[in-house]
């Protein structure tokens, strides 16, 4: 009753000081959904409404009563994303083949996609670009490690008290998702899913962070940036997510094309130092073997003679073999439009499919439930938002990064499609990091000081 009411009463907070400064408030709403499991609601008397769908609302009402103080005009490729986006998937509804039924699409796409989706992310778009003051970055920055420290315990302590706790309270049941602590891959024993309910989700959003920390590493300060670098890193190694660490490499491969030729010999002939001693040493030791046959899984991701040395089941080659051939024969019955939107959750309560239970692979995603259209147009706008951010980076060098937190983003959401609400985070939190401490960065010299003496500084102003 005490966790109820005093979740209860930091929602009415959050939407009371959104209404007092809309930037804070939406700023707010993206550390809530870090921080607070996803099943919170705001319960009292008999009303119990879902703590997203109270902010979206709660946000929609605070811009309006704060558009007169805003700067609401987006750039024209916003304009055409959104545009894009939101034309598409109701013409894309209209011409699907109606295995999801028409009423259940347009409920979905009133609520799931026109309100907790597009109203979210255009006034994601709005208030970000009013942030004044590097401030929001540092804090999104300090709550996130906190967040990832907490993931890692959860994985010593083989519990998650915070998910746990609010699936008892919010849902009446275990968590759901708790059998994951249980699991072992490799040498890991349990895999960790943080403040989130599920791993791939937990790793998933490491895979967004850690690009963005490092391509505004100079802002962040010698000292935390390693720090935040290691929790986010480690993170995506328990979360047991060989995709993770995948989207890592693939990353990593960006950064090492904007290193000099002298730093990329030094760093292949590390590389091929540490592996040579990885592979004698731990691959002997009992106590480190299945720790390294799992990253070891993860370098060779297509062979899956790797996955079963380290005794990994689920997702596999064959797996998404024989989910791309079913998604195919879906596709091909309208292979313009598919079979309806949200198909996914549909179909587990009316006709579940055995193969497609759970998509692995946005591709897979788009061609059932959007067909070949619905799959060019996420293409179309993943291209039209690295347009639209690659123009506001200063360096040859930025844009490289961005450009491989982009890939790696689409590697992460191929192999394990886009889980919980990463989508929003992909696209919110580069643009937080680049409004909030465009105007500000020359005013302190983060080289010379801790992350926490920035922030510091930042509010003493």
């Amino acid at each position: 009753m005490i966790i109820i009411l005093a979740i209860d009463l930091l929602l009415l907070l959050v939407v009371a000081i959104s209404f007092r400064s809309f930037t804070w408030g939406y700023f707010l709403s993206i550390c809530w959904k870090i921080i607070i499991p996803y099943v919170a609601r705001f319960q009292i008397g008999g009303i119990s409404i879902n703590a997203n769908d109270i902010l979206c609302i709660g946000l929609i009402g605070a811009y309006f009563v704060n558009r007169g103080k805003l700067n609401s005009r987006l750039s024209p490729k916003i304009r055409q994303l959104f545009g894009v986006y939101i034309v598409s998937t109701f013409i894309l509804i209209i011409l699907s083949s109606g295995v999801v039924p028409y009423s259940h699409q347009f409920q979905f796409s009133l609520k799931g996609f026109l309100l907790l989706e597009i109203c979210y992310l255009i006034l994601g778009f709005i208030a970000l670009q009013n942030i004044k003051g590097i401030r929001f970055f540092y804090i999104l920055l300090t709550l996130s490690s906190i967040a990832g420290v907490y993931g890692i315990l959860v994985y010593f302590l083989k519990v998650n008290i915070l998910v746990d706790t609010f699936s008892l309270i919010y849902a009446g049941s275990e968590n759901q998702f708790s059998f994951f602590m249980e699991e072992i891959r490799g040498g890991l024993e349990g895999r960790t899913s943080g403040t989130f309910g599920h791993p791939l989700a937990w790793g998933q959003f490491w895979n967004i962070l850690v690009p963005l920390v490092y391509l505004y590493r100079n802002r962040i300060g010698k000292y935390w940036f390693p720090v935040i670098l290691i929790i986010g890193v480690t993170n995506m190694l328990l979360c047991g997510s060989r995709t993770a660490l995948v989207s890592l490499f693939v990353f990593l491969l960006f950064v090492v094309i904007t290193l000099s030729i002298k730093k990329k010999i030094k760093i292949g002939l590390a590389c091929v130092i540490v592996y040579s001693i990885m592979f004698v040493q731990l691959g002997n030791n009992r106590q480190y073997k299945g720790i390294f046959e799992y990253v070891q899984s993860a370098v060779f991701f297509w062979d899956d003679s790797y996955s079963q040395k380290a005794a990994i089941g689920g997702s596999n080659t064959d797996m998404r073999q024989r989910q791309l051939e079913e998604a195919i024969r879906l596709m091909n019955t309208n292979p313009i439009a598919g079979i309806g939107l949200d198909y996914q959750y549909y179909s587990i309560d009316h006709h579940p499919n055995s193969i497609l239970l759970g998509f692995e692979s946005i591709l897979f995603k788009k061609l059932v439930e959007q067909g070949l259209t619905g799959m060019l147009i996420f293409y179309y706008l993943i291209y039209l938002y690295y347009q639209f951010y690659r123009k506001r980076l200063r360096t040859k060098e930025e844009n490289l990064i961005f450009l491989g937190y982009i890939l790696s983003f689409m590697v992460s959401s191929h192999m394990t499609a886009i889980q919980g609400l990463n989508w929003l985070f992909f696209l919110l939190l580069p643009l937080l990091t680049l409004y909030s401490s465009r105007n500000q960065v020359k005013n302190y010299d983060t080289k010379n000081n801790s992350l926490l003496l920035v922030w510091w500084k930042s509010f003493a102003r």
